[in-house]
């Protein structure tokens, strides 16, 4: 319990002390650095994000063996099976997170204070939009990171409980949703795009 509570002492610290970093920064740089170096300096940082979710990706493929090696194959399809519940149930929450966020900035859209909009026009989704969002919330990096991030064993030297079976699933909801998400995302885009031509 002490270690949870600071953590997230911990968490809490570094997080405003990164929110005054960046606040800063923001300030400065506004005044400091042209437009076209920070635009640089994006695509670098995407280059170089891009590069290490890829390493890490490698990293985890590598272990992945021997997380196989540990689990019983007769539980292979029933851990593929919960996988495949926590795709579908992971996906109908953000579906219903975002149509509620869009209902919210239609709200705070028709309200006028001072002959103001809380929200501009351009911050309005579609429901086309909606959906792209939707479909688009593939779990990666962060979902594989906590997973291999569990202890093998517990304070009292006991092997962690199903690490290797949380593994297994982590690993198999990130390619359920990278495949199937990712591959049949231009077909919604598609069928979508098409379905409003139709209708204008």
């Amino acid at each position: 319990m002490c270690n949870l509570f600071n953590c997230r002492t911990s968490a809490r610290f570094w997080s405003n002390c990164s929110s005054y970093f960046w606040a800063g920064n923001c300030t400065f740089s506004k005044k400091i650095f042209p437009e076209s170096l920070k635009n640089s300096s994006r695509s670098l940082w995407d280059i170089i994000i891009f590069l290490l979710n890829g390493l890490i990706f490698i990293l985890i493929g590598l272990n992945f063996r021997y997380v196989l090696k540990d689990i019983d194959n007769d539980m292979i399809l029933p851990y593929i099976g919960y996988a495949f519940i926590i795709t579908i149930v992971a996906l109908l929450i953000r579906f219903v997170r975002i149509f509620l966020q869009k209902i919210n900035l239609q709200k705070a859209f028709q309200k006028n204070r001072g002959g103001r909009r809380k929200v501009s026009e351009d911050a309005l989704l579609d429901f086309n939009n909606s959906i792209i969002l939707g479909w688009s919330g593939m779990r990666g990096i962060v979902s594989l990171a906590i997973a291999i991030g569990l202890p093998r064993f517990l304070e009292n030297g006991s092997p962690f409980p199903e690490r290797n079976a949380i593994i297994f699933i982590s690993v198999a909801v990130v390619l359920f949703t990278l495949i199937g998400q990712g591959l049949t995302l231009p077909w919604i885009v598609k069928k979508l795009n098409d379905a409003k031509e139709s209708e204008s």
